[in-house]
């Protein structure tokens, strides 16, 4: 046998020959270790010089060896693994290393070893550099170490603690009381490892927040962009932006990274009816969303059920506006019945929802729940007066309510003395619009008198409801009486002329009356004779006299000579019904005098009425001088069949 023979032998009577990471031996490249006679476990052999491990570390003792080596093989490749994001960490002035705990080695770093006691006094080593590093900077993290945590935040800290220390393989028979001091240090060391490892696991979160958000809100950008708007953090306008329900899954994904947005305005998106799932499952991440506007998007009952769903997600919702979603009525029972107590909503936008009987009883027992609501649009729901009684008792309720609209819903006769038994509770209500019910005729001759609880009421609107002279004679009794009133709506109620002058002998004890709108009430001569009583209302700021056709020259004449007490009229309006024409000579002086004394007039309009070549010219000159917009239309007497619609500024 020769001595190659005899190695070999040697080698298989005291080393275990398995496979090393799944690898044959001698096939192996040893990172880290230089090659050469390894003395124990490595045969001599001219191939160990160039590179490769010549068979498996043997020995008990050097068990230990061969666990250290592989810890620092894992690392290198954690470092090859890790160098994408080289570039975050160059960008914060920090220096890549190899991190080995609390012990920072310089990379590349090389290790020999060809005896335990060289072994021993390595390991003695690293513990010492451990120490020193400890000592030095026990409060700096090096970036590489943060990652390196990470990954290790999945074993438990029992885990660890179980974990043996290599150093415990070369343990000193002869001194036992230093290794258990030692033991103790040991475990010193690992519970403050421990405490460490919860702020770095937050320093972790804190770093994976911050690229998360970074990332998250360029692709915000990126996606408004496509939709030609600007990127807030706070307020999200994709109103009629043609939205498809792939926008809408998109726009769901990323709102993770909106968690300041206060405002939410999808309106007038046709496409993505149906699809409001997608998004509502997202919404706990605008936990502080304040405005949701989904006006005519075509919403279903099934979305309406996943946003009453999601209502839980965004409990400080202040203002909702579902209009103009017509397949909604009938099922507004499936989102109100979500509310609950302490809802902070204050505006509820539900105009032309098609809104039944069953809806109004639903919405009335969802008021319970609603005590901050402040606004109540139900316009355009031409059969919600079908159930006003299950609905008009539960406004007790919001006695914050300012603002309740119910244009055009149907009521009838009686609607108003339903209304009328719950206005004194809302004792702050300033807006009610009842107008366009036409069914209203006759409805104030009784129940005028509860409009009288409304101390604070500074907005009325009653057009088009086909008052009758017994109404007006009510309502003269009962609107001097509110106080506070800025804004009279009577327009379009062409059978109250006749009775229009005592109105207006009346409106003088309404001091903080703004704009008084009177068109199309066919106003008789002498009612226009009382309209001088309006020239005591010094805060009046806009007058519409429209189609009122009846008044004769005179009467135009008597109205602009006593006009100019009307100090602070920015705006006023007598044009004509577009199949009239009059001629405007006869009170033309007048006009022209009113003009050049008032100072506040900013705009009048003067439609269908005929001037002549020097009379327009004249308005002109005036409108420049005094900055005044004058809308009239330019024709000579003799040439009626001509017009030109001019505008001047």
């Amino acid at each position: 046998m020769n001595q190659k023979d005899r190695g070999r032998k040697q080698i298989q009577d005291s080393t275990f020959l398995g496979l090393l990471d799944d690898r044959s031996p001698a096939l192996q490249q040893c990172l880290g270790f230089p090659q050469g006679n390894m003395e124990l476990g490595v045969w001599n052999s001219p191939i160990g010089f160039r590179g490769y491990c010549q068979g498996e570390l043997q020995s008990p003792i050097l068990l230990g060896f061969r666990n250290t080596w592989e810890y620092f093989r894992i690392l290198l490749m954690i470092q090859q693994e890790y160098s994408q994001i080289q570039w975050w960490f160059q960008t914060r002035s920090a220096v890549l290393q190899i991190c080995t705990g609390a012990v920072l080695i310089p990379y590349p770093t090389t290790f020999a070893a060809t005896s335990p006691s060289h072994l021993k006094s390595f390991l003695r080593q690293i513990e010492d550099l451990n120490s020193q590093k400890k000592e030095e900077s026990s409060n700096k993290r090096s970036p590489f170490e943060l990652i390196l945590n990470q990954l290790r935040r999945k074993k438990s800290v029992v885990e660890r603690r179980q974990r043996v220390s290599v150093s415990r393989f070369f343990k000193s028979s002869d001194n036992n009381d230093k290794a258990a001091k030692n033991e103790v240090v040991t475990k010193e060391s690992e519970r403050n490892d421990a405490d460490k490892e919860g702020n770095e696991e937050d320093e972790m979160s804190s770093v994976d927040g911050e690229l998360c958000s970074v990332a998250g809100w360029g692709r915000v950008k990126h996606f408004l962009q496509k939709l030609g708007k600007k990127a807030d953090r706070q307020h999200l306008t994709l109103g009629s932006c043609g939205l498809t329900a792939t926008d809408l899954l998109e726009l769901a994904s990323l709102l993770a990274f909106l968690p300041e947005l206060q405002e939410l305005d999808l309106s007038w998106n046709d496409f993505i009816g149906g699809a409001l799932k997608a998004l509502t499952v997202h919404l706990q991440h605008v936990s502080h969303l304040k405005n949701l506007k989904l006006s005519n998007c075509r919403l279903t009952a099934e979305d309406v059920t996943a946003l009453g769903e999601a209502l839980g997600f965004i409990p400080h919702l202040e203002e909702l506006e579902l209009s103009w979603n017509s397949y909604l009525g009938g099922n507004l029972s499936c989102f109100t019945h979500y509310f609950q107590p302490g809802c902070k909503i204050t505006a509820l936008h539900l105009v032309d929802l098609g809104l039944t009987a069953a809806d109004a009883k639903a919405l009335g027992e969802s008021l319970k729940v609603l005590p901050n609501l402040e606004l109540l649009d139900l316009s355009v729901n031409k059969h919600f007066a079908d159930g006003l009684c299950d609905f008009a008792p539960q406004l007790n309720h919001t006695t914050r309510l300012k603002v309740l609209k119910m244009h055009l819903c149907g009521l009838r006769q009686d609607s108003i003395h339903i209304l009328g038994e719950v206005f004194n509770f809302l004792t702050c209500l300033e807006t009610l619009d009842l107008s366009c019910n036409k069914e209203l005729a006759g409805s104030f001759k009784d129940g005028a008198s509860h409009l009288a609880s409304l101390k604070k009421l500074q907005s009325l609107d009653l057009h088009l409801c086909c008052l009758n002279q017994e109404d007006m004679e009510a309502l003269t009794q009962v609107i001097p009486l509110l106080s506070e009133l800025e804004i009279l709506d009577l327009s379009a109620n062409k059978n109250i002329g006749g009775c229009a002058e005592q109105m207006f002998s009346r409106l003088r004890f309404l001091p903080k009356l703004k704009r008084v709108l009177l068109n199309s009430c066919g106003i008789s001569e002498d009612a226009y004779h009382s309209l001088v009583s309006l020239m005591n209302l010094v805060n009046l700021k806009q007058l519409d006299l429209t189609y009122n056709d009846t008044v004769e020259d005179e009467g135009w004449d008597h109205f602009f000579k006593n006009a100019n007490t009307l100090k602070d009229l920015t705006e006023l309006d007598i044009s004509l019904r577009p199949s009239t024409r009059r001629d405007c000579t006869p009170w033309f002086s007048s006009l022209k005098t009113f003009l050049t004394g008032t100072s506040a007039l900013r705009e009048l309009g003067l439609h269908r009425w005929l001037l002549s070549g020097l009379q327009s010219a004249s308005l002109e000159t005036i409108s420049k001088s005094h900055n005044i917009k004058v809308h009239f239309d330019f024709s000579e007497p003799a040439q009626k069949e001509q017009h030109v619609s001019v505008d001047v500024a």
